[in-house]
C-alpha cells in the first residue's frame, strides 16, 4: 500500500489529537429525545415511538438524531437511526404503530448488513424514517483510535455520547481506501467530515466552558483567602512564620513545565499528572482508579477494622432485642378502667370493690 501525502500524513496527526484530547469529554448540553423534531417521522406517531424504544432492553439511539440531544444548535435530523438486538422486529413494530395512526408506511430489508428501513410516503414520495440495525456490529475497538463508548440514558432512552460519534468519525474519515489514499467513501466524505468538525467544535466548546468555570471558581477562593490573611496579619506571633504563607505553591518555571507534559500528552487527564523530584509524571495508578474506593471507606476511616486504634474496649456488635409485643386488651374492659381511672383523680380516693 502505498504511503499517505504530506497532507494527509497532517489531517491524521492533527485528528489523532483531537480524538486523544476529547474521548472522555463530555457536552455540558443535555436533552431528551423528546426535544428533537426528527422531519420524517409524523408528529402525531412520535411520542409512540419513544414509548416503544423505551420498552427495548437493549439500544441506542445513534447520528444526527443523538447529536441533536447534546447541542443548543443542531441540524435537523432527517429519519432516526437505532440499533437493537431484532432489527427485523423493531422495524415492524415501528410500521405497526404508524399504520394504526393512518400513516402509510413500508419496510425495506437490506440482507448483506442485517439492517431494515422503515419508509413513510410523504407527498407521494417515499422517506426513509426510521433506520434500524443490529446491535452486535455497532460496538467495539476502532482501528484508528479507542474504543466505543457506552450510552447516556435519558428518560428511559440511550443515546449516543457526542465522543463516541467523535471516534466513529475520526475512524471513518482516516480509513484507507482500496488505492491507498485516505478517507471516507466518495459517498459519505463530505457529511463525515461535516459531522467530525461540528462534533469537535461541540466537545471542545464544553472544555473550554468547563475551564472557565474552574478558573472562575478559583478566583473566587483567591478573594475568600484575602479575608484570613489581614486576619493573620493582626495575629501576634513570630514573622519568620508568618512569611511562609508568602511563598508561592507552585513557581512560573513548574507551572510552565506542568502545561508542556499536558500537552504533550493529551490522551491524559491533568489529574493524572503530578511533580515528583522536580519532574512532572504520570501517576502509577489513575485518580479515577483511587477515587472508586466503597463509599463507607469515605464516610468511616474505621470500616473493616473491627477496633478503632483510639479506642481501649474493641467494638462488639450489640444483640438486637425481640420487642415483646403488647398485650391487646378488649374494648370494654379497656373503657371500664378509663372510666375508674377518671374517678380515682377527681376524688382522689380509689375504688372500692364491691
Amino acid at each position: 500500500m502505498k504511503k499517505l501525502t504530506q497532507s494527509e500524513e497532517r489531517r491524521r496527526n492533527a485528528a489523532l489529537i483531537i480524538v486523544k484530547t476529547l474521548s472522555e469529554e463530555a457536552s455540558v448540553v443535555s436533552k431528551p429525545l423528546s426535544a428533537v423534531n426528527v422531519r420524517n417521522i409524523p408528529d402525531n406517531a412520535e411520542a409512540d415511538i419513544r414509548n416503544y424504544i423505551r420498552t427495548l432492553k437493549s439500544h441506542e439511539v445513534y447520528g444526527s438524531t443523538s447529536m441533536a440531544t447534546h447541542s443548543i444548535h443542531a441540524r435537523r435530523p432527517n429519519d432516526l437511526d437505532i440499533v437493537v438486538t431484532n432489527p427485523r422486529k423493531v422495524a415492524y413494530d415501528f410500521s405497526n404503530i404508524m399504520r394504526r395512526k393512518g400513516i402509510k408506511t413500508k419496510v425495506v430489508g437490506n440482507p448483506e448488513w442485517g439492517s431494515y428501513v422503515v419508509q413513510v410516503n410523504i407527498k407521494g414520495e417515499w422517506e426513509d424514517c426510521c433506520d434500524v440495525h443490529p446491535i452486535s456490529d455497532f460496538r467495539g475497538k476502532y482501528d484508528f483510535y479507542g474504543s466505543s463508548k457506552l450510552p447516556l440514558k435519558k428518560k428511559g432512552i440511550s443515546l449516543q455520547r457526542a465522543s463516541d460519534q467523535l471516534l466513529r468519525k475520526a475512524n471513518a474519515i482516516t480509513q484507507r481506501k482500496k488505492d491507498g489514499s485516505m478517507g471516507a467513501p466518495p459517498h459519505r466524505e463530505l457529511k463525515d467530515t461535516i459531522d467530525f468538525i461540528t462534533t469537535t467544535e461541540l466537545l471542545l466548546a464544553s472544555m473550554e466552558l468547563k475551564s472557565k468555570a474552574q478558573l472562575a471558581k478559583a478566583k473566587r477562593v483567591k478573594e475568600e483567602l484575602k479575608v484570613w490573611k489581614a486576619h493573620l496579619r493582626k495575629l501576634k506571633g513570630d514573622k519568620k512564620k508568618k512569611a511562609i504563607t508568602k511563598k508561592k505553591p507552585l513557581s512560573a518555571t513548574r507551572q510552565k513545565k506542568f502545561i508542556s507534559k499536558a500537552i504533550k500528552k493529551p490522551g491524559k487527564d491533568v489529574d493524572d499528572l503530578i511533580f515528583e523530584n522536580g519532574k512532572v509524571i504520570e501517576r502509577k495508578t489513575p485518580i479515577a482508579k483511587i477515587l472508586e474506593a466503597p463509599k463507607m471507606v469515605a464516610v468511616n476511616p474505621y470500616y473493616g477494622i473491627s477496633e478503632s486504634p483510639y479506642s481501649q474496649r474493641p467494638v462488639k456488635k450489640q444483640r438486637k432485642q425481640k420487642k415483646k409485643k403488647k398485650a391487646t386488651v378488649p374494648y370494654s374492659k379497656a373503657l371500664k378502667q378509663t372510666l375508674s381511672f377518671s374517678k380515682t383523680v377527681k376524688t382522689g380516693r380509689k375504688r372500692r370493690k364491691k
